[in-house]
Protein backbone atom coordinates (compact mmCIF):
# COMPACT_ATOMS: atom_id res chain seq x y z
CA UNK A 1 0.00 0.00 0.00
CA UNK A 2 1.75 3.55 -1.27
CA UNK A 3 2.34 6.09 1.93
CA UNK A 4 -0.97 8.31 0.46
CA UNK A 5 -3.11 5.55 0.48
CA UNK A 6 -2.46 5.10 3.95
CA UNK A 7 -2.26 8.41 4.59
CA UNK A 8 -5.64 9.18 2.92
CA UNK A 9 -7.46 6.33 4.89
CA UNK A 10 -6.39 8.24 7.93
CA UNK A 11 -6.92 11.92 6.92
CA UNK A 12 -10.07 12.02 4.68
CA UNK A 13 -10.52 15.24 5.09
CA UNK A 14 -7.75 16.12 3.69
CA UNK A 15 -8.08 14.74 0.56
CA UNK A 16 -8.81 17.17 -2.57
CA UNK A 17 -12.33 15.30 -3.03
CA UNK A 18 -13.68 16.59 0.28
CA UNK A 19 -14.42 19.70 -0.93
CA UNK A 20 -17.73 20.20 0.82
CA UNK A 21 -17.21 22.02 4.46
CA UNK A 22 -19.83 19.97 5.94
CA UNK A 23 -18.02 16.60 5.01
CA UNK A 24 -14.71 18.21 6.10
CA UNK A 25 -16.08 18.26 9.25
CA UNK A 26 -17.95 15.85 9.86
CA UNK A 27 -14.82 13.43 8.76
CA UNK A 28 -12.19 15.77 10.92
CA UNK A 29 -14.55 15.49 14.15
CA UNK A 30 -14.92 11.38 13.30
CA UNK A 31 -11.22 11.30 12.76
CA UNK A 32 -10.47 12.86 16.45
CA UNK A 33 -13.33 10.94 17.99
CA UNK A 34 -11.33 7.74 16.37
CA UNK A 35 -8.17 8.40 17.60
CA UNK A 36 -9.12 9.62 20.95
CA UNK A 37 -10.84 6.69 21.80
CA UNK A 38 -7.56 4.58 20.60
CA UNK A 39 -5.50 7.12 22.87
CA UNK A 40 -7.99 6.32 25.73
CA UNK A 41 -7.59 2.46 25.08
CA UNK A 42 -4.09 2.73 25.02
CA UNK A 43 -3.50 4.80 28.08
CA UNK A 44 -5.81 2.19 30.07
CA UNK A 45 -4.23 -0.64 28.81
CA UNK A 46 -0.66 0.59 29.75
CA UNK A 47 -1.52 1.19 33.18
CA UNK A 48 -3.73 -2.08 33.66
CA UNK A 49 -0.19 -3.84 32.87
CA UNK A 50 1.15 -1.32 35.44
CA UNK A 51 -0.93 -1.89 38.09
CA UNK A 52 -0.57 -5.83 37.73
CA UNK A 53 2.92 -5.47 37.51
CA UNK A 54 3.40 -3.27 40.93
CA UNK A 55 0.47 -5.16 42.68
CA UNK A 56 2.90 -8.41 41.99
CA UNK A 57 5.66 -6.70 43.45
CA UNK A 58 3.86 -5.60 46.23
CA UNK A 59 2.41 -9.02 47.40
CA UNK A 60 5.32 -10.92 46.45
CA UNK A 61 5.25 -15.08 45.77
CA UNK A 62 2.87 -15.02 49.33
CA UNK A 63 0.26 -13.22 47.38
CA UNK A 64 0.37 -11.13 50.82
CA UNK A 65 1.31 -7.70 51.60
CA UNK A 66 4.34 -7.45 53.38
CA UNK A 67 3.73 -6.99 57.49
Amino acid sequence: MSNQKILASLYPFLQPSSKDSASVKSGLLESVRMKSQDSTQVIQTFFDAQSRKSRGRCHGRSGHLPA
